[in-house]
């Protein structure tokens, strides 16, 4: 009986099935590590993808409220006004000269018997009063806060009997209650504190703008926010306040709005608490900026 021997035989020897297993091993590992870092990566990249994206939105639906910040005149009145001061003057001119004729026609007439005499001539003096003008629409800020009359509320509603104009709200506040779990997380990991943006709108002016009816929160985790207001008076010049409100006696600002608002967001970075804020910066211009037309007394004619 003959026995026969393989020359090559194809199974692995214990060494070599150890030395694969061992390659194989570090190789599994290698690729774990790349898959949990790539992971990581991936997860940061996309909480600040997230959290930019939403400052973007955010800052979208501010530019499309402050482009549309409404500042109604009542060109009527004003006309009106102008006109009467017109006629006033008029009259004033009149009676000065009649009262000097009547003097040189009448010297040494008495105050009394002259202004009779002058009425007499000229009729009796007719009742200049001014139109008081209802202003409706408003524009007031300050760093934290803004408050302001737009067009830009949508209409619900196909064909329903509703203006677009009405009253909106931006302001810096505490966020609503914290649960205790994400307090002690804060706490245990050193975050400085942090506020809310609030919004709210009215489909009506009631001249209540502090109102925090219909208020909800469109951006959390912010460490700071500023707000400041472009004149027109001075060439680049921002202003910390503004307030359309003849009460509060600012004669630069009152009655009409700012040309431009520049915002200024520092917030939060959630993947580094201890880094540095996340810096925003925007300007939103105004550009239904309404301006009457520039009417003088010599183009006005008496009515």
């Amino acid at each position: 009986m003959k026995v026969y021997l393989l020359k090559n035989p194809s199974g692995m020897t214990l060494i070599e099935l150890i030395v694969a297993m061992t390659l194989f091993s570090f190789l599994t590992i290698f690729a774990g590590q790349n898959l949990r870092d790539t992971l990581k990566k991936n997860k940061k990249i996309s909480m600040e993808i997230d959290s930019r994206s939403k400052v973007f939105q955010v800052f979208q639906l501010m530019r499309q409220d402050i482009q549309s910040v409404f500042n109604h005149r009542d060109l009527d009145v004003e006309l009106f006004n102008r006109s009467r001061d017109k006629r006033l003057l008029d009259y004033i001119e009149k009676e000065k000269k009649e009262t000097e004729e009547i003097k040189k026609a009448n010297p040494g007439l008495n105050p009394s018997a002259l202004a009779q005499k002058v009425e007499e001539k000229l009729g009796k003096k007719p009742e200049f009063v001014a139109k008081t003008e209802k202003i409706t629409t408003y524009f007031k800020g300050d760093k934290t806060s803004l408050y302001f009359t737009s067009l830009s509320l949508p209409q619900l509603v196909v064909d329903e009997k509703i203006a677009d104009l009405g009253e909106i709200s931006y302001w810096l506040a505490k966020c609503p209650t914290e649960d205790l779990k994400e307090k002690k997380e804060k706490k245990a990991s050193d975050s400085p504190d942090t506020s809310c943006l609030w919004r709210s709108q009215t489909a009506y002016l009631d001249g209540d703008y502090e109102t925090t009816e219909s208020a909800f929160v469109i951006l959390e985790d912010i460490i700071s926010l500023e707000w400041t207001y472009l004149d027109n008076t001075k060439e680049d010049d921002w202003r910390e306040d503004w307030s359309s409100f003849e009460e509060d006696g600012d004669t630069d600002t009152q009655n009409k709005p700012p040309y431009g608002v520049h915002l200024k967001l520092e917030m939060l970075d959630k993947k580094n608490v201890k880094a540095k804020p996340l810096v925003f910066k925007s300007v939103f211009p105004i550009v239904f900026h309404f301006k009457p037309p520039i009417v003088t007394l010599k183009s006005l004619k008496n009515p």
